[in-house]
Formats: C-alpha cells, structure tokens, sequence
C-alpha cells in the first residue's frame, strides 16, 4: 500500500541526496522537513508516517470487530457517513473531530 504523498520513488542515498520539494509526509508528520535534509531523514519521515497510518487501519479494524466503527470515541454518537468517506479512519464526531486530529 503506497504511502500518501508518495510516488514510489526509493531516494538514492550519498552524501548530498535530498528529495526534492515537492516530497511530503503524511498522516500528521506534517510537511516534509526543512529544504535540503537528507534522503535518509524525509525516508524515515515517510516510514513514520506509514506507521500512523497502519495505527489508524489497525484501530479501525478492531472498532469494526467490536461493532462500534464508526462511533465517535468521545460521545458515542455515530459519525456523519459522509465524514467516513472522507476520512475512514475517523474516530470522532465533527464537534469532537479537531481535538482529536492531534492523537492520530
């Protein structure tokens, strides 16, 4: 499964590697590190990224499992479907979304 943000491009490693600026990390990371860090430092980023978002699938796979997918994890109340398809991932309801964007 590719990564967000990611084209399937293995950066070459040496002393004067970088990735170019259009490399960006996903899944909360944020964007990618400063201009001009190494190859080795946006990879480990990446991997980083790719371990939240394997969280998020595990997590949601267990919520389906226990039958409580798709129900916000603060109040219970069930989670707009529209706001699934965005986000399938989501935890939380809409007015208790933005406080959770931060642990995910």
């Amino acid at each position: 499964m590719p990564v967000p943000g990611d084209r399937g491009e293995v950066p070459t490693v040496g002393d004067d590697a970088t990735v170019g600026d259009d490399a960006t990390v996903a899944a909360g990371v944020g964007a990618h590190r400063a201009e001009g860090a190494s190859a080795v430092e946006q990879y480990e980023d990446r991997l980083i990224a790719a371990e939240r978002l394997l969280d998020g699938v595990d997590r949601a796979l267990m919520s389906l499992d226990a039958g409580t997918y798709g129900t916000c994890e603060v109040c219970g109340v069930a989670i707009d479907d529209g706001d699934l398809e965005q986000d399938p991932l989501a935890t939380r309801c809409a007015p208790h979304g933005a406080a959770g964007a931060a642990f995910r």
